[in-house]
């Protein structure tokens, strides 16, 4: 009985990690591209490379940006960034364009900055670490 519960834990705990991997777990030769949001100031991928819009609205009529988490190929990409300032008085809008070469192995941080009523965007690169099982960020 203590055998069947061990093994019926070590299959539960399995399939709860690979589960919550699979949204981050490298794919083969791609890199990880993910937006980073400061206090008040939220960063959101609007289009890839001149695609289709990487936003929907829910049905409450809020923005839902389904491009904040990306694995793209090697290369170089341009990105619309939007940078959104929200205060609890306003709500500044911006779009910016950004050019990167991403290079295979690395996963990278676009964030977006208000500042003065000027904005900017910088881009972090990192590299991947991936140890058997579990990948860390």
């Amino acid at each position: 009985m203590k055998k069947w519960f061990l093994l019926c834990a070590i299959f539960g705990l399995l399939a709860a990690c690979t589960s919550y991997r699979s949204e981050l777990s490298p794919s083969p030769g791609k890199c990880y591209v993910e937006t980073c949001n400061r206090l008040f100031v939220e960063t959101h991928i609007r289009f890839i490379d001149n695609g289709k819009e990487l936003k929907t609205i829910d049905d409450q009529g809020r923005d839902i940006w389904t491009g904040d988490k990306s694995w793209l190929d090697p290369g170089e990409h341009t990105f619309t960034v939007v940078c959104e300032c929200k205060y609890p008085w306003n709500k500044l809008v911006n779009d910016l364009p950004l050019t990167v070469e991403l290079k295979k192995g690395y996963r990278y941080e676009i964030r977006a900055d208000y500042d003065a009523k000027i904005s900017s965007v910088e881009v972090k690169e990192h590299p991947h670490l991936t140890h058997g099982f579990f990948w860390t960020r």
